[in-house]
């Protein structure tokens, strides 16, 4: 019998949102391919109830096992950012949620495209194909609970993606013609990575170009909410397996979880009396770019704080003996954006990316 290799497992998003809920995209020219150094294993699972425990009976061990429910899948996709065009940054913006704007850096030729955070509190679907062999199954109404992206100094910048689904599935998944060519991977420069910050005198300090950065993480959480199931919500599964799936997967209040790492400047730890001030800074910018795209502008991922604080403490290391300060950022509601954060992906896509 032969075996199955992990690397003949294969997994697909829809290009775009679904048009309703928890239904599933059609057509597999309308998904793109994942790929990353950490990709989950998406068999359905069902939540199982049994009669252990029973008293009044000879024995309490289980006599049944009733199956009512598919579980929530939730799976994790990790990896090296390594490209600017496909899955994750079309993950990225459907994690904040919200309208998308373009703008045009080089006109008609690169594109960046922000998203600010949602105001419903169910976000699009994202529609997930999932294939490993003989066994293949497509998943509706997925929705993104976490995007973090972080570099650690000259290590390449990487990024984490959780995402949610509702239980409902079909298999096999049925699509035809899905993408069967190899991804293209860009060339992340980690030496041109950048945070930024507006400080209560307004003056703009970019640390990359300062030569203080020393790493940074930024992470956009949706805190989904997984204890409302309710009654007559739906089902779906394989011939002679039919369970119940979620109509929904409602978010929560999204929180922003953000840091930076600077080297300690000679001439004062103005960051510490700041914080000590417990001033307000604007425009945080999180940049990690790629490869150039047009002229010398180049692709780019983008996290931006509009309003936040240092808040403490502030964490000293040393290494090598270079003084470290890591300040911990906490985000302030901002009305201009209706929430934290916006994200922004930077390419030569020129209509709608999400």
């Amino acid at each position: 019998m032969a075996d199955s290799i992990v690397n003949d497992k294969r997994i697909y998003i829809g290009t775009a949102v679904e048009g309703t809920y928890n239904t599933a995209t059609t057509g597999g020219s309308n998904y793109t391919r994942i790929w990353g150094k950490t990709l989950p294993e998406i068999l359905p699972e069902s939540e199982d109830f049994t009669d252990e425990g029973l008293l009044g009976v000879s024995r309490t061990n289980a006599k049944k096992l009733c199956k009512f429910n598919w579980k929530e899948p939730a799976f994790p996709i990790a990896g090296e950012i390594d490209n600017f065009s496909s899955f994750m940054g079309r993950l990225a913006l459907r994690a904040v949620g919200g309208t998308i704007t373009i703008t045009e850096p080089v006109s008609s030729t690169v594109y960046l495209h922000t998203a600010v955070p949602a105001t419903a509190h169910q976000l699009s679907g994202t529609s997930v194909c999932y294939s490993h062999d003989a066994n293949s199954f497509l998943y509706a109404g997925c929705v993104v609970e976490r995007f973090k992206f972080t570099q650690e100094g000259l290590a390449m910048p990487t990024y984490e993606i959780d995402m949610l689904g509702t239980g409902k599935h079909t298999t096999p998944h049925g699509l035809s013609s899905l993408p069967t060519s190899e991804p293209s991977l860009d060339c992340v420069d980690p030496y041109n990575s950048q945070f930024i910050w507006t400080d209560a005198d307004s003056t703009t300090t970019d640390f990359g170009a300062g030569s203080r950065l020393m790493g940074f993480s930024f992470e956009y959480k949706n805190n989904h909410i997984l204890g409302d199931k309710r009654m007559g919500e739906g089902t779906s599964g394989p011939s002679g397996g039919v369970l119940h799936h979620r109509g929904a997967i409602k978010r929560g209040e999204p929180t922003v979880t953000a840091s930076v790492k600077l080297a300690f400047a000679a001439a004062d730890i103005d960051e510490w009396t700041r914080y000590a001030k417990n001033q307000t800074f604007t425009n945080g910018t999180f940049r990690v770019k790629g490869s150039i795209a047009s002229g010398s502008t180049r692709y780019a991922l983008e996290a931006i704080i509009p309003t936040f604080k240092i808040g403490g403490p502030i964490a000293v290391s040393t290494n090598n003996k270079i003084a470290i300060a890591t300040c911990n950022l906490i985000a302030l509601d901002n009305s201009s954006i209706g929430g934290l954060a916006t994200i922004g992906v930077q390419n030569v896509t020129a209509t709608a990316y999400a």
